[in-house]
């Protein structure tokens, strides 16, 4: 589930890569420590497209910042789920049409309108990725997770 938040993002003092992702069957996330309502769950066993396998061991909520042209939406993402060994925040395109609101992809933006059919967010496609890269209010595609899934290997 999304839903729109007219609060700022709670403050992270490293950066936090999200991928935009249609193939993704919930929102998922290696940042623990950004999860608000965090509750443990069943261990659950998840399938990568490339056949690696991963384990979600909790949830919770996430607040991200999307970027939205000039501007940014922030957002919270309900019932994301805890997976440590992921290398980035998976957002899943999925669970945003679910929640009611439409993501349409050309011109290498990744575009999300609410239902009233306002523009929430624009994001850019680098690397043949629609990702958000959240670092003092750039946005840039650095991050890699040591012993874990990285972006490529994810989708590959």
């Amino acid at each position: 589930m999304i839903e729109t938040m007219t609060t700022t993002t709670p403050s992270n003092n490293g950066h936090t890569l999200e991928l935009y992702n249609s193939g993704a069957s919930h929102h998922m996330t290696p940042y623990q420590h950004l999860l608000e309502d965090y509750s443990p769950t069943t261990d659950k066993l998840i399938n990568a497209a490339n056949q690696q396998s991963f384990h979600a061991v909790s949830t919770g909520n996430l607040h991200i910042t999307v970027p939205n042209g000039e501007s940014t939406t922030p957002i919270m993402l309900k019932n994301m789920l805890y997976a440590p060994e992921i290398a980035t925040t998976l957002v899943s395109i999925g669970h945003i049409d679910n929640a009611g609101y439409l993501t349409t992809f050309g011109d290498r933006i990744c575009s999300i309108h609410n239902a009233d059919n306002k523009c929430i967010g624009q994001v850019p496609m680098q690397n043949r990725l629609y990702h958000v890269d959240q670092q003092n209010d750039t946005y840039h595609f650095t991050h890699t997770a040591s012993n874990g899934l990285t972006i490529m290997q994810f989708h590959s």
